[in-house]
């Protein structure tokens, strides 16, 4: 089993993306919903625990415990 397919428990980590083509996706604000919606439901019904996140015009970071 390879070092990304196993779960560990109670570490902080910070995830990060960006779009392709570094194109200006989340300035509108249907999109960023989406994705605050999607940490709401996750944090919900997937036991995340977020601590913050930052929704940048290309980008998104997040700082979580899964």
């Amino acid at each position: 089993m390879s070092e990304h397919d196993k779960t560990h428990e109670e570490n902080l980590f910070f995830v990060s993306f960006s779009v392709m083509g570094w194109i200006d996706v989340f300035v509108r604000r249907g999109y960023q919903n989406i994705l605050v919606e999607s940490i709401k439901y996750c944090q919900k019904n997937k036991k995340l625990k977020n601590f913050c996140y930052c929704i940048m015009l290309r980008s998104w970071s997040l700082y979580c415990l899964f």
